[in-house]
């Protein structure tokens, strides 16, 4: 089976904490969904063709897109063809997003005053010919996606460390920009995909100790599997217990557990002999129980 985790929204997010732009930040701790917002405040069209549209907008932005680019873009004349109309939007985007616009002209600046731009991680990236306007798409470019390129180094990382300790027998074939792929058993598909959310949710965490940062933006992916890249579906987290503190699930079996000592409960035999999980008769009969959650626990609580 193979299975892809891909980062969700990674150059936004990027651009969002280089920026700290305020409202970009709050829309995704509050779960707004920023190109459909966009979509509506814009008039660029209804339905998930323009949403589309909206999410290609700012993503172009974001790299230096011009009102002259987006109105002989193939995929943005069908609204305008005139400069007037998308410099407009592009006027009521750094509205929105303050910060995002500040940034960009802090970018231009740094790189024509010192012929460099410097990002977090220590990446330095050099400008010849700062003051040359073509040279902005570049300037705004490069920070973004080198920033962006280290935020998924870490991921595939921690990601590496953790999938490598529940068995040999995941592989790690392939990663191409943001995305991870794995050649994976079945049995493991619930616990890989869950480690690959872990991974991003501990992301930021693990972003502020490596580069001595305070990374405050949030962080998150989304898990695909199938039996080749070109079937592949949705995992769907919502449907499957979140693992924090103590609670774990079993590699082998992979039945989810309240504890580690729950865990342990369920294995029988020697270690090195006849070591395996017991059947779920056998966990019923030696009294374990699962939780309101769905997880086992070592024995019922005689009082409900």
């Amino acid at each position: 089976m193979i299975v892809s985790c891909d980062a969700s929204g990674l150059e936004w997010r990027t651009a969002l904490f280089l920026s700290q732009d305020k409202v970009g930040i709050q829309e995704l701790h509050d779960g707004v969904d920023t190109h459909d917002d966009n979509r509506r405040r814009y008039k660029l069209g209804e339905g998930k063709a323009a949403r589309t549209t909206a999410k290609i907008f700012l993503f172009k932005l974001i790299y230096g897109a011009s009102a002259y680019s987006y109105a002989n873009d193939p995929d943005f004349t069908h609204i305008s063809t005139k400069e007037k109309f998308w410099q407009g939007i592009i006027d009521k985007t750094y509205e929105k997003y303050p910060q995002l616009g500040a940034w960009h002209v802090k970018l231009v600046q740094e790189a024509i005053e010192t012929g460099k731009v410097v990002i977090p991680s220590g990446r330095e990236f050099v400008f010849h010919d700062a003051a040359n306007p073509r040279e902005r798409p570049k300037i705004l470019n490069y920070p973004c996606q080198g920033f962006g390129a280290d935020i998924v180094m870490v991921a595939r990382i921690s990601a590496y460390r953790r999938i490598k300790k529940i068995s040999d027998e995941i592989k790690f074939v392939n990663t191409v920009h943001d995305s991870k792929v794995n050649d994976c058993p079945a049995k493991y598909l619930d616990i890989v995909a869950q480690t690959y959310y872990s991974c991003y949710t501990d992301l930021p965490t693990n972003l502020s100790r490596m580069f001595n940062i305070d990374f405050n933006v949030p962080l998150d992916c989304e898990v695909t599997y199938g039996p080749n890249l070109g079937d592949e579906v949705t995992w769907d987290k919502e449907l499957r217990p979140v693992l924090k503190g103590d609670k774990n699930q079993c590699p082998s079996c992979g039945e989810l557990f309240n504890s580690t000592y729950a865990f342990d409960t369920h294995r029988h035999g020697s270690f090195g002999k006849d070591r395996r999980c017991m059947t779920l008769e056998e966990m019923t009969e030696k009294g374990m129980a699962k939780n309101d959650a769905g997880f086992w626990i070592s024995s019922k609580n005689p009082l409900y």
